[in-house]
């Protein structure tokens, strides 16, 4: 089963719902989008610097909007990750879950900051992600991330 998904094609406005949330998917992943609506702000920093204008192009064509519930676990840790995150709006903190606790929070990332990537890489988390607050992130599939 896949997340719910709702589409918005920037060429209506009408919008479509379907599936439902698997177990661990985000409550919503909004599809498409309006021109405008991109992730293109996020792309102009490191490491997506590092990439060809078509190279980020690529990426944003293949990015979809989640949003996460504040409490929401992310990424837990032992998971494999078929995303890499990009905060655009919100808080997620990174925690270590073998550890007590008071000393678990390692991070915070903010609008821009990328997490899951180690994650695609090495085929599962090391830590926990957990939404602050309500939170925004872009979602690449590991697949685009990876070519």
């Amino acid at each position: 089963m896949s997340p719910v998904v709702l589409a918005m094609p920037w060429h209506t406005d009408k919008l479509a719902v379907t599936g439902a949330p698997e177990e661990g998917a985000p409550a919503f992943l909004f599809s498409g989008g309006r021109p405008g609506q991109s992730m293109s702000d996020e792309l102009q920093h490191y490491p997506f610097t590092l990439l060809s204008e078509s190279g980020r192009e690529h990426l944003q064509r293949c990015a979809d909007l989640a949003y996460f519930q504040q409490g929401e676990i992310i990424l837990d840790a032992g998971e494999s990750s078929r995303h890499v995150y990009v905060v655009h709006k919100g808080s997620v903190a990174e925690l270590d879950v073998a550890v007590p606790s008071e000393r678990a929070r390692l991070g915070v990332y903010t609008s821009g900051d990328i997490f899951g990537a180690i994650s695609v890489i090495s085929g599962k988390s090391r830590y926990r992600f957990r939404a602050e607050q309500q939170t925004l992130c872009y979602l690449i599939a590991a697949q685009a991330f990876i070519s």
